[in-house]
């Protein structure tokens, strides 16, 4: 008897001790409705957005809801966030590369992968806004299209 009462007790503290404010943010993301994306049938809100400057690429990453779902995308030869139209050019060392207009790599993330599946088509654009950044993207990897949008901060990685 004392067990299941331990175990009633357990469960309910398990259960209802998780405050709604958890699954929140507080990296600088409008956790909104248009923070999200889709992969293989599956929606996922995106909690933040971060980068990352190494040797000389900046990496972008969106983190989805769950501990390795998320979408990376890496500019070549840039060093702040860049702002307009990109399409995905994985020839970063050929005359045709434009760091102003392509990102060279990148990876859709997943928790049955969380070594990612590489790029291998896409686009994206990003636009200042009141909150931070307004993103669009359209990516594609062996696995399928990921079609998504943040609006909110990038925060340093």
């Amino acid at each position: 008897m004392k067990t299941n009462i331990l175990i009633l007790l357990f469960l309910s503290i398990f259960a209802f001790g998780c405050s709604s404010d958890d699954s929140k943010s507080n990296s600088g993301s409008d956790s909104g409705s248009d923070n999200e994306y889709s992969y293989l049938g599956d929606n996922f809100q995106i909690e933040r957005a971060e980068y990352l400057v190494a040797d000389g690429d900046l990496y972008l990453f969106f983190q989805g809801s769950g501990v390795a779902n998320y979408i990376q995308v890496i500019f070549a030869d840039v060093t702040e966030i860049p702002v307009g139209s990109f399409t995905y050019n994985n020839l970063r060392y050929s005359p045709s590369y434009n760091p102003q207009t392509n990102f060279w790599s990148g990876a859709i993330t997943t928790e049955i992968n969380p070594l990612g599946y590489l790029l291998t088509d896409g686009s994206l654009s990003i636009a200042q806004s009141e909150t931070g950044y307004d993103i669009n993207f359209n990516v594609t990897d062996s696995q399928g299209t990921a079609i998504g949008r943040y609006n909110g901060q990038i925060v340093p990685r």
